[in-house]
């Protein structure tokens, strides 16, 4: 096991006092884990708030995109979880307090909305585009033909489903 010892010397009004942290190297991930330190613990005015809220919504948006390119890449498939995984994650956040907590259940509800935003049959991505183009020619889309796109979308959702599941249960042991 690698171990890594840091130092830290808080001062503070002409006192000082030190911390020593130990983390281990985690082979999993290929690296130590992070020590959870921000830089300041400033409250940002409301105005800076809101600011502040858009920016990091825009940020997690973008990483969306990146992160549907990279699944099509042997990594970003191996970083992939679903139920088992979000319950760990939910766990391990939980025991961090409750701002990390909420800050991870935005993160999922922010994800759960651009995913059911995208184009995939069975999705409500899938029918915004759907009425857009019936909004510009005019014509309905045959309802049999819609079936389909759904009944495919679904099983093409539900096998993801599945092989995340067990890739997720398979990484328990």
């Amino acid at each position: 096991v690698i171990e890594q010892q840091i130092t830290i010397i808080f001062s503070h009004a002409g006192t000082e006092d030190t911390t020593i942290l130990y983390r281990n190297f985690n082979n999993k991930s290929n690296s130590f884990p992070l020590l959870g330190l921000n830089e300041t613990t400033r409250t940002p005015g409301f105005a800076e708030g809101i600011t502040l809220t858009f920016n990091r919504f825009g940020e997690i948006f973008s990483l969306m995109f990146k992160a549907i390119s990279a699944l099509f890449t042997p990594e970003g498939f191996d970083s992939l979880g679903g139920g088992v995984s979000m319950y760990q994650m939910s766990k391990t956040t939980a025991s961090q307090g409750v701002f990390a907590y909420i800050w991870y259940l935005a993160v999922i509800s922010i994800n759960l909305g651009f995913f059911n935003l995208l184009p995939i049959p069975a999705l409500d991505g899938a029918r915004l585009y759907i009425s857009i183009c019936e909004g510009i020619t005019k014509k309905k889309l045959n309802t049999k033909i819609e079936g389909y796109m759904n009944l495919v979308g679904l099983v093409l959702l539900f096998g993801l489903m599945i092989v995340v599941t067990i890739k997720d249960i398979v990484g328990l042991f």
